[in-house]
């Protein structure tokens, strides 16, 4: 997205505002009482609940002048006032929006809290407020308080009325500005008011452009010593804002959500202060080659002798050292950033993937290798915007190793699922940033999406029988991401036992015996099975399913319309080889089609080759291979089609007939 600097300047955008579904008062305590009364919000009449007026008020107040200091400038204090009106529509679905709970810094303030529930009691509007007792304030640390309270006498029918401020003396914190929900909003508006001090950066998201209008008429003064300042009031609005639901196959959906994030890029008062804020990529840099996460992965020291490798193959060397460690410190199951001291993680024997990643660093940079950070921000947690550049950017920290040869691999020591370039599939993102150990390098981006490989074969060998039965063996060998997420769900599962279950799943076939096939640590994944399937019989003919697990469900994507991207996982390649050996006396009549289908507007495609061989057996090689981490919702059509034809594919049998 484009970084916009804003001052001075009359914006508006070019969506025409729409007509608000529910015609009301928008004002705090002018509840209607057809509001009350409303039965079901029109534009969704499958909504729990629906935000009849959502609102968000910010505004950066320049009330204290003697607090501007040119050494440490505090320019007053920023106050954002909420307000909600909610209308519960259904019997569940909306309990969530009753319970509040905000976390703010013990320093800030939460004040001027009003609830009141308006219900409809024979045919009269009843109003039941919130009482000041049951607003509860827990410090929750020696930096963080918590004010909880719950909106009283909720029900089907209900609207509620919430209101609050936040005052903070940090005024560089601005909020987001949210004009969507996952529930659906009659009508939204949010702003932010600043003195013309200030010169704002700002990003704009959403699939929905909102009416955006900005003024600066209010011309006030604070003392004989400071220029007289414009108010700028920036406005949005939005009317008949469809619910952002957490679709299936979109790992991160509040990214796409309608919302305004504000910066202060500078401030300026002529004859007292001029400071710029804005954050550049270089300013996390420089925080970050000086801070801890740089400096726990370059340690030196004699206590690391232990975890040092002899191995002349580098790749063993980086998985004996990875061992070493592992068998050392405990993984706790937390995917973090920052690393703890690695001299208290030895000692304590437990520790973070960042710990752990800094350890393995440590060791190998002692070793001769060049082991540096990379920061990355999960891909359930949004993307990182190389324009709108914040301190808080990254969530996580793997791994980039370079080997004395000149080989480079991305590695997360942590979790037994990884290997070299294997690791969790939610780190496949497209920017993330490496910081070189010894300054060898400035700090850069690199797509880790390249290095997405995930590679399924299953081969089957199967023979029909005399009693019509089919059986036979198959074995799987996955690879990449693949491996990853089998070794997961082994992992998940407490017994051989459980994992064919689920690989029965559907009841397509009889596991005989089971054989996991796994070193631990590896880069691979496999088990291989006997099995026994029926063949259907229908009008003497035999039909056997070559394609018996449930590899693709065709479930996958059952809206109709979508409005957000699909996020693909991995990228994926399956491929699946099946021969089926036919006894004398038999004869096949139908075979699956042999066709190539590709998915229009992704890098996506299934082929299907069913041939008779000489000696009267069959093979089906059957492949799907998708090369893209998502798709647009424009291709949406393209892929439920596509999908379908897959699905209808891989049911697709041989059918056999007795001479």
């Amino acid at each position: 997205m484009k970084r916009t600097l804003l001052i001075f300047v009359a914006v508006m955008a070019s969506m025409t505002a729409r007509a608000q579904a529910v015609m009301l008062n928008p004002n705090p305590g002018k509840v209607a009482d057809k509001e009350v009364a409303l039965a079901s919000y029109p534009l969704d009449t499958t909504a729990a609940a629906v935000f009849l007026v959502n609102r968000t008020e910010v505004a950066i107040r320049v009330d204290k002048p003697e607090q501007l200091r040119l050494e440490k400038p505090i320019l007053l204090d920023i106050s954002t006032i909420t307000y909600h009106r909610v209308k519960i529509l259904k019997e569940t679905g909306w309990e969530e929006l009753t319970r509040y709970e905000l976390t703010v810094p013990f320093v800030d303030r939460i004040d001027q809290i009003k609830v009141t529930t308006y219900n409809m009691v024979n045919g009269k509007v009843v109003k039941s407020k919130l009482a000041a007792k049951n607003i509860s304030r827990e410090k929750i640390s020696d930096e963080l308080v918590t004010y909880s309270f719950t909106a009283p006498e909720v029900r089907k029918g209900s609207v509620i009325e919430v209101s609050y401020q936040h005052v903070s003396n940090d005024y560089l914190k601005i909020p987001e500005l949210r004009l969507q929900r996952a529930y659906p909003i009659n009508f939204a508006t949010a702003s932010l008011d600043y003195p013309d001090y200030f010169l704002m950066n700002k990003e704009v998201r959403g699939y929905i452009e909102p009416r955006f209008t900005v003024t600066h008429p209010i011309l006030r003064g604070l003392s004989d010593e400071l220029p007289p300042y414009h108010i700028v009031s920036h406005r949005y609005s939005l009317a008949d804002v469809p619910a952002l639901h957490n679709e299936y196959s979109s790992i991160c959906p509040e990214q796409y959500m309608v919302a305004v994030q504000y910066e202060v890029a500078q401030a300026t008062i002529q004859n007292f202060l001029e400071k710029i804020y804005s954050t550049e990529w270089s300013d996390v840099d420089s925080g970050i080659k000086d801070g801890q996460i740089v400096k726990q992965c370059a340690v030196k020291g004699k206590f690391l002798d232990p975890f040092i490798s002899n191995e002349k193959s580098e790749k063993a060397a980086i998985a004996q050292v990875r061992q070493n460690v592992l068998n050392a410190v405990k993984w706790d199951g937390a995917y973090t950033l920052f690393p703890g001291n690695i001299r208290d993680v030895l000692r304590d024997g437990i520790g973070s993937s960042a710990s752990l990643n800094a350890i393995v660093a440590s060791t190998l940079n002692s070793m001769g290798y060049k082991a540096s950070p990379v920061l990355l921000r999960s891909r359930d947690k949004g993307a990182v915007s190389e324009e709108f550049v914040t301190t808080d950017a990254f969530t996580n920290m793997i791994l980039k190793i370079v080997t004395p040869s000149g080989a480079s691999y991305y590695f997360d020591a942590a979790p037994e699922e990884g290997n070299l370039d294997i690791f969790n599939p939610l780190f496949l993102v497209d920017k993330a940033r490496v910081y070189p150990i010894g300054n060898y390098a400035e700090p850069d981006w690199v797509d880790l999406t390249t290095k997405a490989s995930a590679t399924s074969m299953y081969l089957v060998d199967a023979t029909l029988r005399s009693d019509c039965s089919v059986a036979g063996t198959m074995s799987l060998r996955s690879q990449g991401e693949a491996s990853f997420q089998m070794r997961q769900k082994r992992a998940e599962l407490s017994s051989d036992e459980e994992l064919i279950e689920t690989l029965e799943e559907g009841d397509l076939f009889e596991t005989v015996s089971f054989e996991d096939q796994t070193e631990p640590y590896g880069d691979s994944y496999g088990f291989t099975l006997s099995f026994k399937q029926e063949a259907d019989e229908e009008d003497e003919k035999l039909f056997v399913r070559p394609i018996f697990l449930s590899l693709f469900d065709k479930d996958e994507y059952p809206a109709v319309v979508r409005t957000l991207p699909v996020d693909f996982i991995i990228k994926n390649n399956i491929i699946y080889n099946y021969t089926l050996h036919i006894p004398d006396g038999y004869v096949v009549v139908d075979l699956p089609a042999t066709k190539s289908v590709r998915l229009a507007g992704v890098d996506a495609m299934f082929s299907c080759r069913s041939l008779v061989n000489e000696d009267g057996s069959v093979s089906i090689s059957f492949s799907y291979k998708n090369d893209s981490m998502q798709a647009s919702a424009k291709y949406y059509d393209n892929l439920r089609v596509f999908w379908e034809r897959l699905c209808k594919q891989a049911e697709a049998t041989i059918v056999i007939k007795k001479q």
